[in-house]
């Protein structure tokens, strides 16, 4: 929606920070053609793993999309104690307007962006 309308969002965008023995949602690498999320081990997460006789969204009332791991993958990987050590597999969400969070990520550290940062600090000081 955010590439149709031809702007850019300059807002911040906050990342919660994760625990250090586990890893991190950004440690997952998401292929958007495939619609998975890649573990560090090479595993896939899907959005459903088996077929449905009435197709489903897979996006929850609160617009997110779950991917979950494969229960016979996590048990043999290597890495299960630094992914999912509490858990039989890992569950990951991503927000439907992911897409247009990725590309405020990508814009935080151009020249345009820092600009509108410093002048919307102007204007919300009047405020």
């Amino acid at each position: 929606m955010v590439d149709e309308q031809q702007f850019e969002p300059h807002v911040p965008v906050w990342e919660r920070p994760g625990r250090e023995d586990v890893f991190n949602r950004s440690d997952f690498e998401f292929d958007e053609g495939a619609d998975v999320f890649r573990c560090p081990g090479g595993k896939e997460l899907g959005r459903f793993w088996r077929e449905y006789k009435t197709p489903r969204t897979g996006i929850t009332k609160s617009g997110e999309i779950k991917y979950r791991s494969s229960k016979r993958d996590c048990d043999v990987c290597p890495l299960k104690l630094h992914c999912c050590p509490n858990t039989m597999i890992r569950k990951l969400t991503r927000s439907v307007y992911e897409s247009a969070r990725d590309l405020a990520c990508a814009l935080r550290h151009t020249p345009e962006y820092l600009q509108s940062r410093k002048d919307r600090s102007k204007v919300e000081m009047l405020l």
